[in-house]
Formats: C-alpha cells, structure tokens, sequence
C-alpha cells in the first residue's frame, strides 16, 4: 500500500494533522491586544467603512473581505496601518454582524468558513 503521509517540497514528511485543523477557530484578539492597536474612534470607523464598501449583494468570504480591508488600508498609508491584522478584522466583521449592519453566515469564528453580505433592508437604499 502506498504511503499517503504529505510531503513538503524537500520531501519530509509531515503528518496531515499537524498541516492545518480546519476544525478549529481562528485565534480570537483579546481586549488588551485591541488596546494596544490604540485606534481612535476614527481609524474604527474607516476600517468599518472599508469593510461594509468591499461587502455587496452576494455573499463573500469573510477571509475575502479580511485581506481586501488590509489591502486597501494599507495601499492608503502603510504607516498608519502596519499593525492591523486579520485577526482584528474578522472581529470588526463580527462587531458588524452583531449589530446588524452585516449579514454574516457560518461560523464567524473561522473566516475561511464564512460568509457576509449586506443586510436585505440596506440593498432596497
């Protein structure tokens, strides 16, 4: 029977579990990591208008919308945002699924797994 173990490029082997556990969630940003970022209300709310501006009628990956917000932030001023991550991101996202401004469906927990679009009521406006 032939040997199903991966291979990375130089041919070690490496056993599938420690590749990756798509079981389990992202790492979540604790409170002192987002005070440590020490956005201002301001930085908060470009970041949110980023986001609900790369979000549409379809549904897109959370993981998707994540990489697309530090694109664009930091095409415009890689200074300022150097330090925001996707981790922060996803949890923006969440913030805006939980008061309603996103839809969000999966487990918003795993950005590879989940998906966003804007809510019915704001696609009529």
């Amino acid at each position: 029977m032939p040997d199903k173990t991966p291979r990375v490029a130089s041919g070690i082997s490496c056993p599938m579990e420690n590749v990756m556990n798509d079981s389990s969630r992202d790492p979540i940003i604790t409170e002192d990591e987002v005070r440590a970022l020490n956005f201002t209300p301001e930085d908060i709310l470009e970041i949110e208008k980023v986001i609900l501006s790369s979000v549409h009628v379809a549904r897109r990956k959370v993981a998707m919308v994540v990489g697309m917000t530090i694109g664009t932030l930091r095409d415009r001023d890689e200074d300022k945002w150097k330090h925001v991550s996707d981790i922060y991101c996803a949890y923006v996202i969440r913030c805006l699924v939980f008061r309603g401004e996103l839809v969000g469906y999966g487990d918003l927990f795993r950005m590879r797994y989940s998906e966003i679009n804007l809510p019915v009521a704001d696609l009529d406006a």
